[in-house]
């Protein structure tokens, strides 16, 4: 609420959180605020990122660009370049992708096989 003596506070709106009681703040990189969310934000999942202010739902995340991984949520740019070795497709969140990863990833050598 950004008025004295109101007696229903306001929506937080999306694309916002209301950290400070009284004021809309945009929504970080790395986090998506759907509305109605007040003081809590949500981090863009493993595997994908946000380099944007603003977004309002985990579906506008981007996944991790082919090449890199994303390792931890929140990311506001890839963690880094994928491991000599494999490939790394779409969303993919290690650094050497196997059987326990999201996105297209693995070893190289099973890409031929």
């Amino acid at each position: 609420m950004n008025q004295t003596g109101a007696h229903v506070c306001d929506v937080c709106l999306p694309r916002y959180y209301c950290v400070n009681q009284d004021r809309l703040d945009e929504c970080p990189t790395g986090a998506y605020c759907p509305g109605a969310n007040g003081y809590n934000y949500s981090l863009c999942p493993v595997g994908t990122f946000n380099n944007v202010t603003m977004l309002e739902a985990e579906s506008e995340c981007q996944d991790c660009d082919g090449g890199t991984y994303c390792a931890s949520p929140g990311l506001s740019m890839p963690t880094g370049d994928c491991a000599a070795g494999y490939y790394c497709e779409l969303g993919v969140n290690t650094l050497a992708p196997e059987n326990n990863n999201t996105g297209t990833g693995g070893r190289v050598d099973s890409f031929y096989t």
